[in-house]
């Protein structure tokens, strides 16, 4: 539900650049509401 950019574009640019594509359902372009969610996920991904 992104209103700045599709998700069709999102998922075409990824697939250009090989790098995988994770959507958080009913969240807008900046994740308003859902930061801890957002923050959460990205802490489980992203070795530090």
């Amino acid at each position: 539900e992104d209103e700045v950019i599709p998700l069709s574009a999102i998922y075409e640019w990824a697939e250009q650049h090989d790098v995988p594509v994770s959507v958080f359902i009913k969240t807008g372009h900046f994740f308003h509401g859902k930061l801890v969610q957002l923050q959460n996920y990205l802490t489980q991904v992203v070795n530090v």
